[in-house]
Formats: C-alpha cells, structure tokens, sequence
C-alpha cells in the first residue's frame, strides 16, 4: 500500500481531540481533596443516612438488617450515591431501598422484595436503578429478597417509625448453582445510559450504544437523526446509515437480531427516517464481530431494539406540534392528489388506466389508435404545481402495557403502541451538472434553480406480548409496522449549455415505503441439564415500495421577453412512471448454550430467505406528425387533455425489458462460539461461521417494448469467517480488548440489476451491474476502556480493515453523469475513535446535574484501483463514502426533582465522496469525484415537568442555520436549506 499524506483537518482536529481528552479525563478522575470530600456524607434536607447494623444471611436464616433513617443527624458510615438514593415522600413511613450485585454492586433489575412477617405484607421489584419502595404501617417487619440465579436473603428485625422512611439496602451473592449472570441480563428492560454502559462493559464485542432516556433528551423524532450521537456513525442524505465512513452493504441494520431487507430499490440501505423514536428502545451499534452476528459485516451492525413491555401498568400520551423556518406559513409547491395522503395512503387515484394492459405494452403495434386513445385520456391530468401555506408539523404517539402476574413466578406482559406523524418542507437550491471541459478540467453543463415541496406522512404500530413461565422459560410474540410517505412536488427552471437553451421542468411524485415485521421467539433455560440454554426465534417480514404516477415535463424557453414555451419531445418529458416493489422474507434461528464455570460453548444453526419482484413501466406522450406546431405551446395540463390527445399527442409505453426484475437471497449455515475464562479477569471469545448464500436475479418485462435479453445473475458462494475477540479487565471498571474478524459483503439485487432510473432530483441517471463481485474483508480493533463511576466512561479505539474489491458507486458517462456500480481492486481503512462522557457530581454535589460528553472519530482510507483504473478519475482518493472525521458534543442538565431536563448537542461530519469521479481514457483529465460537504449541525433540547402526569419539551435542531452542499471541484452540485425546526412535545403519563 502507498501511503498518501493525510488532509490537512487531522493535525487540527487531533489537537482538538488531544485536549478535549485532557480535559475530560481531569473532569473524570477527581483529586484526592476532592475525592476525600465526595466520601463524606453530605447533609441534605430529605437525604439517607445509613445506620449500624448487619449483613443480610442467607435464606434459612434471619440477620439484622442495615437500616437507614431519614433525620436531621448524620450516622455512621457513607451516604449512598446519588444513583442509589431513593426518592420517597415528605412524611413517607415505609421502607426504602437498593438491591445489588454483592461483588460487583451492580444494581439488580425487578429484584423481588417481600415482607414475609409484619403488620402488612406487601412486595415490591426493583426499579432500572435496583431501587425499591414498601409503603408500610409502623412496626417491626421481616423481609425476603431473591433474584434469578443469586442466593435469596433473609433480614428481620427491621422498625419502620411512623414519618421516616427506613433504608435497607440489600446485595445479593450469586448462586454457584445457576446459570451465569448473563442470561439475568437478556432478561432485563434496559433504557438508561447507565444500564447501556453496564452491559457494554460486561460485552464481549465492542459496542457503543443510545438508550431510550438519551433519546428522550434530545429532539430526534426518527432513529436516523439519533444514531449520529453514537460515534463514528453518520447519516447520508439524512436516511442512510455509515459506521466508520463505511455504509450500504458494510452497516446492516437488525431489528430485535435479525437482519433488515430494505425498502429502497436503489440503495443498499435502510431508511433509518421509517423508524420513529416513539417506538424504539435502545440504538445498538456492535463495531467488532461474533460469530453468531450476521456475515455481512464491515463497518457494524446497528441493533434496533423496540419498546418491551414494562413492569407494571404504564400509559403514555404524546402530542406534537413543530415549525420549520422554510416551510412552516411558507409558501410551498403541492398540487392535488388523493383524499388519504395525509395519513401516507394512496386512495387509488395514481393507478394505472383500466384500459392499460396487464401483460402487453401499450403501443401500436399491440393496440389500435383508439385503443392507446382512450389510455392516454385515462392517466391523471394533472402536471403543474400549484402554490399553498406550508402547515406547522403535527404528531401523536400513544403506547399501553403492563404485566399480570400468574401462579408462581409465572407473568404475562403485553405493550402496544401507535404513532403518526406529518410534516411539511420546502427545499429552495441550484443544481449545477459537471461535465468535462475543453481544457480538460470540469465546467456546468447544466445549471438550474430547482424548488421542492414535501408532504410527509408515517404511521407505525408496535405489538409485544410476552409470556414468563416459572422465570425459566420465557416466550415472545413481536409485531412491528411502519409506513411513510413523501409527496414532492418539483420545479427547476435553468440553462443547458448543451442545447444552449433556457429549460423548465416539473416532477410530481409519491412514494409509499412500508415494514412490517413478525417475530416469535423463545428462550429456555433447564437447570436439570447443566443449566443449558435454548434459544429459538422464527421471523417473517413484508417490504413494499411503491410509486404510483410519477409524472415529468419539460419545456423549452423559446423567447424570454414576453416568455414563450414549447414542449420538449423527448425522455423524461410528458412521461408516466410507475414502479412497484414487493419484498418477503422470512427465516429462523436455534442457539444452543452450554454453560461451565470457567467457560461457555454456544453453537446454532441459521436460515433466512428473500424475495423480491420489482415492477416499472414507463408511458410517455409523443407529438404525432399532423400536430398543429402551436399546440406545443400549451400548458400541460391542455396539451394532454381529451382535445388533444389521439390528434396531436399519442400516449406509447417505452418500458424496457430491465425495468422489471425477480430476485432472490437464500443464506443458511451454523455457527460455533466459545468463550473461556482463564484468570478471572481475561476473557476469550473465538468462534467461526460458516455461510452458504445463492443469489439469483432474473431481468424480464412481459410488457417491454424492446427483444433485448437482459443478463441475469445465478451465483452461489460459500464462506468460513472467523473472529476472536479478547477482553482483558486492567482493573475492575477498565477493560482492554482486542478482535479480528473476516467477514464480507455481498452486492444488493439493486446493484446487479440491469435496472435504469433517472434520478430527477440531481439530473442524472442508475443503473445496475451484474458483473459485480462478493467484497471480502479483514477487520481489526484495538480499544481501551474505562468506567470510572456510575454513567461515565472515557474509551479509546484504533481499527483496521482491508477490503478485497469493495463495491463503489462511480460516474460512469461524461454526457449525463449517470452513474453505477463498480468493484474496485482494494482498499484500506485505518482509524481511530475517542469517547468521553460524565456527569460532573464527583467535582462538586452541587453539579451533580449537570453531564456532558463528546466523541470523535479520525479515519484515513485509500483505494487500490490498479492498472484497469478507467472509471476513475485518480489513481489514490478515499473510499467512496468514508468520512475522514465525525465529531459530537453534548453538555446537559437533568434535575429530577424539579423536573427539568436541557441538552446541547452539536454533531459534525467530514466531507465524503458520493460518487467517484469519471476518467473515460484512464488517464489525463476527467471528471473529479463528487463530495458531500460537511454539515454543522446544533441542536437544543429543553423539558420541564409540569405535574407528576405531565411533561413538556421544547427542541430545536440547525440552529446554525447549515446548508447541505454537494460539490464537484469548484463547483457545487446541490445546495438547499433545510432551516432551522421548533418543536414542542406535551407527554401524559398517569401511570
């Protein structure tokens, strides 16, 4: 590999990351004044005082229990800290409480506390913190304490005072005879950032995750605006999702563990924007690879998790109401569509004519005169935008759920949820086409003025029943849907240097993505055989995307003083496209655990399938040789109409034999893993997959209108991918871990698919390749990290990865632009990632509100491109997509007795190629790579608890006032505003 020198920004942002750990590391390591005064108990009005006392037995027999009091005295021994304080009452009589891990003091979640002797016998679980409450008459009681897989604990002699609240605070030791610890920690609700660091500290890959309660901090309505806190992940064309500058195939996304199809027939992604924060949990994102993780593999695998059911009664009510800066009272293009899309439903008004048929093209050498007549009367007449006020956005969530308790330690919980959302946006830019000039270097070829308005709709719902048997098997049924919708009405008006004549142009489109997701998985564990663990889950899921009546129209600029028009009888003029994509996919999974104590073995077996039928036909109206010259000066909507069509105009169908497709991706195979503990402080995990895949695609139209035989895709590979991963604890909150995978990435149908879509929005046009290769790739990490208190962590990451051919997205004419997909011989990636976050109590009590954070990532990438380097426009750039920095900050205050919540985020990524430039001799001049710019985005978040039911909160997002800019050389491709959105939330929850 040739070392190229890397850009200026790293020595500039190294510095800035050199000294934002500097000071965040004094941040979290106090001194030892400060340590020393953070030991003291600290006297406040309403605090716990620990008092004398014993250690809770074991269960068989009753030991004095520790007792804490609330009074204006300080007793013996420390305070509990602040994360272990339980909140009781003014005048609260009862006892209160923590349960913890006895070596570890890990909290334990929905511990049972029960009072077995006392005036009043009640029980209560541990809340996400281990905290507990038993609101109790004065007297003397006896309490039972058990948790899954510890020993059960006995403690009498406890006095509960009429106005005090007693603290008892009981850790539990695990029993030798159970199961390890680990299958406790699958069974807990987790939301918090401090449960999310707990579990990334026990992982044995390398995770950085977003839980729900950071979410709830900040504005983000979709999981695409809240995954750019976790770091190095970005965010593309504010949908799509890259980890470590690496996206598409190398970052798949997984909903509850199984692997997402994706609704977009020209990306390899998934819309993140289909997933609304009201239903999700937590945003995992697992940057090292196991053996039991899907092999498509490279950058990560962001984990969605949504909502469980809690642990008692919980209702939750959610309105919202926001303003964009562009849009909102502004004037925006639209134009009339069906009665439905503001829920995000096409009431069938966009369909095809009856008249049209199903399995014939609509020409003339199929049909008569009258026959193409009477369709082309039948589309939608409706071709130029008109003008409305932009509404402000509106949302509503609600969710349900609860837990029945059954006999025994059996328990039913359920939670279902709805969301709906609608906004509007309005897009204002210029769009400058690069095309290869006569000196060489690059010039506009076409320069326009474009403006767009964009109707939003999404719906989901989310279903969750779980049942628990004897807290030993547990069985879960899962639904999840989700549907959006973007309705756009386009105008641009411009200068085409090629023709030398001014233009303008509409598009109106509508496009509906829906998900919708069913899982039924169990786990079991048999204490009788070795404490074994069974783990099963099956999956269906159903994609579609459609887009109904996409209608384009040019017109030439003839004169513009007075203005004169005529139509452009031409592609993407007078045109009707509709495209339709069905997806299924459906698979399962068996996992096998056998426990011992120094060591686990975990085994399975894996199949998933997919299939998917893509549907497009094309109709555009032509000019017929006794048209009156005048008449193309009409409006569209004139030109078009009954008066004219059949005399001057002619609808034809120009679909081509690629632009329907059937495709297909079988993958199945097993997996081995196992995980030794050798000193009690290093942990080795090693494992390997093995993954047989076949692929198949089939190009095919029964209603083209062309004999061409389209190449289709049959490919079957097989692979063995190993990992390791090794964790050693430096200390008892410090660890040190190493991996190594070998894992791929395989081309999406999309991309094989001989396909051809003209992209309106940046005036170019797709198209697959088949010829394109399975990419193969060596990962390697290297990452320290710290746990210095309760939420905080400060870690510290270098990777490596080497991809043999990986696929890239490459300009592949100097005419159009138009691009497609390409294997490049090789690439290398090198990074480093830095990450801080804390709450500042430990320099003062007085700032134990306040928390903030931030992380960055530094990644070089160089492609290999050989001596066949003819679709590239240099011999050594970046890898298409990567980012060479990301940056966020994030400083809050959270007072939970007031109520009052306040976020500051700033997130900041590098500039990127898009799209690889064009070099059609494979050397000299050519056309230079396109980049996306960096975007500056700040953030506010602001939420305030009215009453004990109800919260409001306020945010804003851009309040830099960015624009999203694409740039090729000097010249700037795409630029718009998204501006600056206010929006205010009121939550109720009576529960």
């Amino acid at each position: 590999m040739s070392l190229i020198s890397m850009p200026k920004v790293y020595p500039r942002f190294g510095l800035i990351a050199l000294l934002c750990a500097a000071g965040l590391a004094s941040l979290l390591v106090p001194s030892a004044a400060q340590a020393q005064d953070d030991a003291a108990p600290a006297v406040d009005d309403g605090g716990l005082r620990q008092l004398d006392g014993g250690m809770p037995a074991d269960d068989g027999g009753v030991a004095p229990a520790a007792a804490l009091a609330v009074d204006g005295a300080t007793s013996p021994g420390s305070a509990p800290t602040e994360a272990e304080v339980v909140v009781a009452p003014t005048g609260f009589t009862g006892i209160v409480g923590r349960v913890s891990d006895g070596k570890t003091d890990e909290a334990l979640i929905e511990a049972s506390v029960k009072v077995v002797k006392g005036p009043l016998l009640r029980s209560a679980l541990t809340d996400l913190d281990g905290n507990y409450r038993l609101k109790l008459p004065p007297g003397e009681y006896e309490l039972r304490c058990w948790y899954e897989v510890y020993k059960p604990r006995r403690l009498g002699g406890i006095v509960v005072e009429k106005g005090k609240p007693t603290r008892i605070d009981i850790q539990l030791g695990a029993d030798d005879k159970a199961v390890m610890t680990v299958v406790v920690e699958a069974k807990a609700e987790k939301r918090s950032a401090v449960a999310l660091l707990q579990e990334r500290k026990r992982a044995v890959t390398a995770q950085d995750a977003i839980s729900a309660q950071e979410i709830a901090r900040s504005p983000d309505s979709t999981a695409s605006d809240a995954i750019k806190r976790v770091p190095s992940a970005t965010i593309v064309d504010n949908r799509y999702l890259y980890i470590r500058g690496l996206g598409g195939r190398y970052s798949s996304v997984l909903l509850n563990r199984t692997e997402l199809p994706s609704p977009e027939p020209d990306e390899p992604s998934i819309p993140l924007d289909m997933f609304p924060t009201a239903l999700l949990s937590n945003l995992n994102i697992i940057k090292t690879y196991a053996a039991d993780l899907p092999g498509n593999f490279s950058g990560g695998a962001l984990v969605i998790e949504t909502n469980s059911y809690p642990a008692k009664l919980e209702l939750k009510l959610k309105l919202t109401a926001g303003y964009n800066s562009e849009a909102t009272f502004r004037s925006m293009n639209t134009y009339p569509g069906g009665a439905t899309d503001w829920l995000g439903f096409d009431d069938g008004g966009r369909a095809l004519p009856t008249a049209v048929p199903v399995n014939a093209p609509a020409t003339s050498e199929v049909l008569s005169a009258s026959a193409l007549e009477r369709i082309g009367e039948g589309f939608r007449n409706i071709w130029s935008p008109r003008r409305r006020l932009g509404i402000p956005d509106i949302g509503i969530a609600a969710s349900v759920g609860g837990t029945r308790h059954l006999k025994g330690n059996d328990k039913l919980g359920w939670l279902a949820a709805l969301n709906y959302g609608y906004r509007d946006r309005v897009r204002v830019g210029q769009i400058v086409v690069g095309r290869l000039a006569a000196d060489g270097g690059v010039e506009p070829g076409e320069l326009t003025s474009f403006r767009t308005g964009i109707q939003s709709a999404q719906l989901g719902a989310l279903l969750n029943l779980g049942l628990s048997l004897k807290g030993a098997h547990e069985i879960n049924l899962f639904g999840f849907y989700t549907h959006n919708t973007d309705n756009e009405a386009y105008t641009v008006s411009g200068f085409n240097s090629d023709a030398q004549q001014d233009f303008e142009a509409s598009r109106l489109r509508y496009i509906e993505r829906g998900l919708l997701y069913l899982q039924l998985k169990g786990d079991h564990r048999f204490q009788k055989a070795r404490n074994l663990e069974l783990a099963w889950q099956g999956n269906f899921s159903s994609t579609q995307r459609d887009e109904p009546d996409t209608r384009d129209v040019a017109y030439n600029v003839v004169t513009l003083d007075p203005k004169v028009l005529r139509f452009r009888d031409e592609p993407q003029s007078g045109e009707h496209f509709f495209s339709r994509l069905r997806e299924l996919a459906g698979g399962g999974a068996v996992h096998v655990t056998v426990p011992w104590e120094k060591a686990r073995l975990r085994f399975g077996v894996f199949g998933q399938t997919q299939q998917r039928r893509f549907d497009a036909r094309r109709f555009r109206y032509e000019r017929q040789d006794s048209i009156d010259f005048n008449v193309l000066g009409l409006s569209p909507e004139e030109l078009f109409s009954p008066a004219h069509v059949g005399s001057d105009v002619q609808i034809a169908e120009k679909t081509q034999n690629a632009d329907s497709y059937d495709g297909a991706l079988t993958v199945g195979g097993g997996y081995v893993t196992g995980e030794l503990n050798l000193p009690e402080a290093l942990r080795i995990s090693a494992g390997v997959r093995y993954e047989i895949a076949r692929q198949t695609l089939s190009p095919g139209s029964p209603t083209s209108i062309t004999k061409t035989v389209e190449k289709g895709v049959d490919r079957r590979d097989s692979d063995f991918m190993p990992s390791l991963n090794v964790v050693y604890a430096l200390r008892k909150n410090m660890n040190l871990r190493a991996a190594y995978a070998y894992t791929l990435a395989r081309p999406r149908l999309r991309e094989l698919a001989p396909f051809f879509y003209y992209d309106f929005a940046r005036r170019r046009p797709i198209t697959g390749n088949p010829e394109l290769t399975t990419t193969h790739i060596h990962n390697a990490d290297l990452r320290w990290e710290w746990f210095p208190s309760e939420g905080a962590v400060l870690a510290a990451s270098v990777f490596y990865k080497y991809f043999d051919s990986p696929i890239e997205q490459v300009i592949f004419s100097v005419v159009d632009a138009g691009v497609s997909y390409k294997n490049a011989r090789g690439a290398h990636l090198v990074g480093g990632e830095l990450e801080a976050r804390s709450h500042f109590g430990f320099l003062h009590r007085r700032l134990r509100n306040f928390h903030g954070g931030f992380n960055m990532a530094l990644i070089w990438s160089q492609v290999a491109l050989g001596a066949d380097a003819g679709a590239s426009s240099g011999r050594s750039r970046p890898l298409q997509g990567q980012s060479p920095y990301v940056f966020n900050v994030s400083l809050g205050y959270s007072n939970e007795k007031s109520g009052t919540e306040v976020s500051v985020l700033y997130n900041v990524s590098g500039p990127r190629i898009i799209e690889v430039g064009f070099n059609p001799g494979g050397g000299g001049a050519g056309l230079p790579d396109i980049y996306e710019q960096p975007w500056h985005r700040l953030d506010l978040a602001a939420s305030q608890r009215l009453h004990k039911q109800v919260r409001l909160k306020v945010s804003a997002t851009n309040l830099a006032y960015q624009r999203i800019r694409i740039e090729q050389a000097s010249i700037t491709n795409y630029s718009y505003q998204p501006g600056v959105t206010v929006t205010a939330a009121l939550e109720w929850n009576p529960y």
